[in-house]
C-alpha cells in the first residue's frame, strides 16, 4: 500500500463515519409498497425521525441536501434517497441511499442511530482525497461530542469495496471490514 494513503485510511474512515453516519442499500429486492391507512402513522413516524436526524446534523453546521424521504424498517425508520453533506471543512460527503431503523438525539449534542445502511458513498476532500465505499451497514453508532473530544462507537460495523484516492495519484483497494466493536476517541486516534 502506499503509505501516506495507508496512513491517512483509518483517520479517514473515522470521519467518514462520524460526518456521514453511514448509507446502506436495502440487503435484498422488496416488495413494492402499497399505501394502506394503517401505514400513516408509520410513515410519519420515519419521516419525523429522518426530519430530526437531518435538524441534528445541520445544528451541528453541516451542509444537507436530500432527495425523497421514504419510511424505512421498524415502526422510526427512514430512508434517504440522494443524502449530500458539506462539512465545516469543506469535505463532500454523497450517498445514494441513507436507511436507518432509529434516529435518537441525546443530551449534549449525543446522537445515536440504529440498522445503518449506507449505499454509493462518495467522499472528497478540498485537497483532492476521494473515498468511494460500495456500502456500509452498522448495527448501532453512538456519537458523543464533549468539547474539543468528539468520541464515535460502532457496533457491528460491516464496509464493503473501498477505494482511496490521494491527490498523490496512489490508490489503496480494500475489499471489506468487519469489526465487531470499534470506538474513536477524538478525530487523532482509534
Amino acid at each position: 500500500r502506499p503509505a501516506a494513503l495507508a496512513r491517512a485510511l483509518p483517520a479517514a474512515a473515522g470521519v467518514l463515519l462520524a460526518a456521514a453516519f453511514a448509507l446502506p442499500e436495502r440487503a435484498g429486492a422488496e416488495p413494492p409498497r402499497t399505501e394502506h391507512p394503517r401505514a400513516e402513522p408509520a410513515q410519519a413516524a420515519g419521516k419525523e425521525a429522518a426530519e430530526r436526524f437531518i435538524a441534528y446534523v445541520r445544528k451541528n453546521k453541516v451542509e444537507v441536501s436530500h432527495g425523497a424521504i421514504e419510511p424505512g424498517p421498524g415502526p422510526t425508520g427512514f430512508r434517504i434517497v440522494d443524502l449530500k453533506f458539506v462539512g465545516k471543512d469543506k469535505a463532500e460527503w454523497r450517498a445514494a441511499s441513507f436507511e436507518a431503523a432509529s434516529f435518537a438525539e441525546g443530551e449534549k449534542g449525543a446522537a445515536a442511530l440504529t440498522g445503518l445502511v449506507i449505499a454509493n458513498l462518495d467522499v472528497a476532500s478540498p485537497d483532492k482525497t476521494a473515498i468511494k465505499v460500495a456500502r456500509i451497514a452498522v448495527e448501532s453508532l453512538a456519537w458523543t461530542a464533549p468539547p474539543g473530544e468528539p468520541r464515535l462507537a460502532l457496533r457491528g460495523l460491516a464496509v464493503r469495496d473501498i477505494v482511496g484516492n490521494a491527490p498523490t495519484g496512489e490508490v489503496v483497494r480494500v475489499a471489506s471490514i468487519d469489526l465487531t466493536e470499534a470506538r474513536f476517541e477524538g478525530m487523532g486516534g482509534a
